[in-house]
C-alpha cells in the first residue's frame, strides 16, 4: 500500500511542476520578430558579425542573414525556446532547394543540423534564396 501512496504522490508532484512551468511561461516558443533581432543573436554568437541584409521567415522560426564582406550567409533558427545559429559558406553547404509552396530546404554538412526548413510567404523569395545559396556553393 505504501508503494501506491509513493507513486500517487510522485505523479501529483510531477504534475504540479509541469503546471507551474506552464503557468510561468516555461513553454513559450522563441520567435524571430525582426531582422535586427536575428542580427543581434548572430553578433552574440559570432563576435564581430556584421550584417548587410537578410530576411526573416513568415512564421518567425528562421532567418537568413548576409555577412558583410564575406559573401557568406548566416542561418538563425528557433527550436522550442532555443536559438540555433550557423555560418554558411561553400564548405558547409550541400544543397538548397525551393518548393512551390514557399519552403526552402537547406542541407548542411553538419551532423547536428543536417537540414533546415525555412517557410517564406512567397515561393519566388524561396527560389531567390535557393539560387543565391547554390551560386555560393559553385564558386
Amino acid at each position: 500500500m505504501l508503494l501506491v501512496y509513493v507513486l500517487a504522490g510522485s505523479a501529483l508532484a510531477i504534475s504540479a511542476l509541469v503546471a507551474l512551468n506552464h503557468f510561468l511561461g516555461g513553454w513559450k516558443p522563441a520567435r524571430i520578430e525582426s531582422l535586427d533581432q536575428a542580427v543581434a543573436r548572430l553578433d552574440a554568437d559570432f563576435t564581430g558579425f556584421t550584417a548587410s541584409g537578410g530576411v526573416v521567415c513568415a512564421d518567425g522560426a528562421g532567418a537568413l542573414v548576409e555577412e558583410a564582406g564575406t559573401g557568406h550567409l548566416a542561418l538563425v533558427l528557433t527550436r522550442g525556446e532555443d536559438w540555433i545559429t550557423r555560418r554558411i559558406g561553400p564548405a558547409e553547404l550541400q544543397s538548397a532547394e525551393a518548393g512551390g509552396d514557399g519552403v526552402l530546404i537547406i542541407r548542411l554538412c553538419d551532423f547536428t543540423l543536417p537540414k533546415a526548413r525555412l517557410a517564406f510567404s512567397e515561393a519566388e523569395e524561396a527560389q531567390r534564396w535557393a539560387e543565391r545559396l547554390n551560386a555560393m556553393q559553385q564558386g
